[in-house]
């Protein structure tokens, strides 16, 4: 019998006198379907005038019954619990987002598994989508390039971000420029606070900005305006941009792959400091041990600075990577825990907990 009906059967049955077999005079077997907002996602079988006893179930929040079948409604995934279904609701665009959808599990695209978090074999996700790719479309050769081309520019900028946003306050504000160069009596380290103080407020509230869009969403159609605000956002949340030679970087991608990749960057980018520290330190010792007398004059210069004005220590290399490091760390703690409560967020399927980015 198709889903959503039930066999009911009806007999008049008695043993033979010889008592081998059993004589049935009447009998009648009719199929009925499911009441209105019932369902039945077994099929009725009838074998040697038996039947499996299939009930229909009323219909749950998540889904809609027509004529005894069970769909999903729009943004909801169902599991089957023995004989009826349950319903959890989906993140958006994993599952079927359609008024007619196909079946109580319908996936969004070409998704499948469970809520749909998963792509088919020898497919990949994408890392700014809910859409799974080909395998043969990832692993670009100019993802490496494009990678490291965007790290430098993030370690270009903290590392010489007092320099820059001086740079740029000269070329919005001309007329502020010509003040300080009439009024020079303000201390240096008093802009240089003003500046560290400018670039934490920037990073804070497009930090905010991303933390309310979570958690409102966006919109599908957004304006132009929206995706430079979005650009922006994930740039200064340390999160890989939406360029579309980033999208499918590896084959086979999963996604728990997929969140570590696009909240790497601030660590790639402490990795990278590290290892430029210890370079320049190591560089910084071996010249020190060739030259003497250097020890006599960092002792003469340093006697003489301890009774200046203390200035941001912009002239030494390692002061600039140390500070990069320390603005890097503090930065990136939107990202570090969105990534954390990201790969912690399991929902209970059944007796299991899955996995739903």
């Amino acid at each position: 019998m198709p889903y959503g009906y039930v066999v009911a059967s009806n007999k008049c049955c008695e043993v033979a006198k010889n008592k081998k077999y059993i004589e049935c005079a009447h009998f009648s077997v009719s199929c009925k379907l499911c009441p209105r907002n019932t369902y039945s996602i077994t099929r009725s079988v009838l074998h040697n005038n038996i039947t499996n006893q299939i009930q229909c179930h009323d219909c749950v929040n998540g889904g809609q019954c027509l004529e005894g079948i069970l769909t999903a409604k729009p943004n909801f995934w169902g599991y089957k619990m023995n004989q009826s279904v349950r319903f959890l609701q989906c993140p958006r665009d994993y599952c079927c987002e359609e008024n007619d959808c196909e079946s109580y599990n319908s996936c969004h695209g070409n998704r499948t598994g469970t809520i749909c978090g998963e792509c088919p074999q020898r497919m990949s996700e994408s890392l700014f989508s809910t859409e799974c790719l080909p395998n043969h479309k990832c692993g670009s050769d100019v993802v490496w390039p494009l990678a490291f081309c965007f790290c430098t520019a993030y370690l270009v900028f903290f590392l010489y971000h007092e320099e820059i946003v001086k740079f740029i306050k000269k070329l919005a504000f001309p007329s502020q420029r010509r003040q300080e160069n009439r009024d020079p009596s303000e201390p240096t380290q008093n802009s240089s606070s003003k500046n560290s103080g400018m670039l934490k407020i920037l990073f804070y509230y497009y930090q905010v900005v991303r933390l309310l869009k979570n958690s409102i969403g966006w919109h599908k159609n957004r304006t132009f305006n929206d995706r430079i605000e979005n650009m922006f956002s994930k740039w200064f949340n340390f999160i890989v941009l939406g360029i579309s030679s980033f999208e499918c970087p590896f084959t086979d991608l999963h996604p728990v792959d997929k969140q570590v990749i696009l909240h790497s960057v601030g660590y790639i980018l402490l990795g990278f400091l590290g290892d430029l520290y210890i370079l320049t330190g190591s560089i910084f010792l071996l010249k020190h041990s060739r030259r003497s007398q250097r020890q006599a004059i960092e002792r003469d210069i340093s006697a003489t600075t301890m009774n200046q004005t203390p200035r941001a220590p912009t002239s030494c290399f390692t002061s600039r990577i140390a500070s990069a490091f320390t603005y890097i760390s503090l930065l990136m703690y939107a990202s570090s825990a969105q990534l954390c409560l990201s790969l912690l967020h399991c929902v209970p399927v059944g007796d299991n907990q899955v996995f739903v980015p």
